[in-house]
C-alpha cells in the first residue's frame, strides 16, 4: 500500500496503518514509500475490489503480475497477526492461508469478467520463501535475489574485485549448480519458472553476450524460460527459437537433467549435459563449467546417426560413435542428435 510517491501522499495511510499493516514493517527505501499489509486484514477485500475495478476500466484483463510475494512475519493483533506467548511476549505468525485465499479471490474476479478463461498470472518473488502461496499462478518469476547490487561486498557471490576478465563471468560465481538443482529445477514448485537476469547495476557488461551465455550455461539445465531483461536479449531469443522449433512443450518431449543423464557422456571434467528427448531424438545442452576453453568428445547413444549444431545448423562428423566439440569457458553448445 503506498504511503507516498515522490510529492504525493496517501491521505488515508495513517488511518489504515494500524488496521492493515504488518509488524515489523518493511524498511523504507527507494523513490517510493510503501507499507506492507497483512492478508488477514481488510486490505484483502480492498485489493480484490481494485482488481475488479481494473476489469471495469479496461474491459477485461487476463491475469495479474504480483510483485514481492513475501510471507512477512506479523505480530499486529489489529491486522490479524501474532499471538502472546506464555512469557507475555508477542510472537509473530504468517498469513499464508489468507494469502492463498486472496489470490484465489483475485483470479476468480478476473476469470468472471473474462469468459471464465483461466487467468494467466505471474508471481515475482526472489528465492523460495513463498512456495505455500504459489499454486494459483501460471509463472514464477525468480532470480532477482542473485542481483549483485544487493551484496556488492560478498566475496562468495562475486568475481574477484579488479579482474575485468572474471567480471564477465558473474554467474559462474553467484550461481552454483547445487542451487540450480535445489531451487530452480523444472516446475518443481508447480508453476513454470521464468528466470530474471540481473546485471542491471553493471550496464557496461549487461548486454555483452558473454555474461548472458555464462548465465544460460547454468540455468538452462533447470529447463526454465527467460524473462529477457538486463541481459543480451539476442542470445536468449536465439535459444528460444531453437526450443520453439523443437517444440519442447509437446507432451511427447521429456526433459532429462544432467544428473539423470546416462545417454550422453563427455570425456572432460566440469562438463554437464542435459537434453530434451522426443521419441529418441535429442536436443542436448552441453555446458563447459570450467574456467578454461575445452575440446572434448561426447559418446553418443548406439542408435545415433547424425549430429547438428543447433545454433548454426552445421553438421558435425560422427566418428566411432563420438562427436567432437569445442566450447569456450563458462559457455554452452546445443546439439540435435538423431
Amino acid at each position: 500500500m503506498p504511503i507516498s510517491q515522490k510529492n504525493k501522499v496517501n491521505p488515508d495511510a495513517e488511518k489504515i496503518y494500524q488496521a492493515w499493516s504488518t509488524d515489523p514493517q518493511r524498511p523504507r527505501a527507494g523513490r517510493f514509500d510503501w507499507m506492507r499489509c497483512s492478508g488477514t486484514s481488510e486490505w484483502q477485500d480492498y485489493l480484490v475490489w481494485c482488481i475488479d475495478q481494473w476489469n471495469e476500466v479496461f474491459g477485461t484483463i487476463d491475469g495479474a503480475y504480483i510483485d514481492e510475494l513475501i510471507l512477512d512475519p506479523n505480530k499486529n493483533a489489529v491486522s490479524g497477526g501474532g499471538y502472546t506467548d506464555y512469557d507475555g511476549e508477542r510472537r509473530p505468525t504468517y498469513s499464508w492461508l489468507a494469502e492463498r485465499n486472496l489470490y484465489k479471490r483475485m483470479h476468480y474476479v478476473i476469470a468472471k469478467r473474462n469468459g471464465n478463461l483461466p487467468p494467466w498470472s505471474i508471481a515475482h518473488c526472489s528465492a523460495t520463501s513463498m512456495m505455500e502461496i504459489l499454486s494459483p499462478f501460471t509463472v514464477f518469476l525468480t532470480g532477482e535475489h542473485l542481483y549483485s547490487g544487493y551484496f556488492p561486498d560478498d566475496k562468495n557471490l562475486n568475481p574477484p574485485k579488479g579482474d575485468p576478465v572474471e567480471r564477465m563471468y558473474y554467474y559462474s560465481y553467484s550461481l552454483p549448480m547445487e542451487r540450480v538443482r535445489g531451487e530452480f529445477y523444472h516446475r518443481q514448485w508447480g508453476a513454470v519458472i521464468a528466470w530474471l537476469p540481473c546485471l542491471k547495476n553493471q550496464r557496461d557488461i549487461m548486454e555483452h553476450p558473454t555474461p548472458t551465455r555464462d548465465l544460460m550455461s547454468r540455468i538452462m539445465h533447470a529447463d526454465v524460460i527467460f524473462w529477457p531483461l538486463w541481459c543480451n536479449k539476442q542470445e536468449v531469443y536465439k535459444v528460444d527459437e531453437i526450443r520453439r522449433q523443437w517444440n519442447i512443450g509437446d507432451p511427447a518431449v521429456e526433459f532429462i537433467p544432467y544428473w539423470e543423464n546416462k545417454a550422453l557422456v563427455a570425456d572432460a571434467q566440469d562438463v554437464i549435459i542435459s537434453y530434451y528427448d522426443k521419441n529418441g531424438e535429442k536436443l542436448a545442452i552441453i555446458s563447459n563449467l570450467a574456467r578454461k576453453n575445452q575440446e572434448f568428445d561426447i559418446v553418443l547413444p548406439p542408435t545415433a546417426q547424425s549430429v547438428i549444431n543447433a545454433e548454426n545448423g552445421q553438421a558435425l562428423p560422427v566418428v566411432n560413435g563420438k562427436v567432437k566439440v569445442n566450447i569456450k569457458r563458462n559457455d554452452f553448445g546445443m546439439l540435435i542428435i538423431k
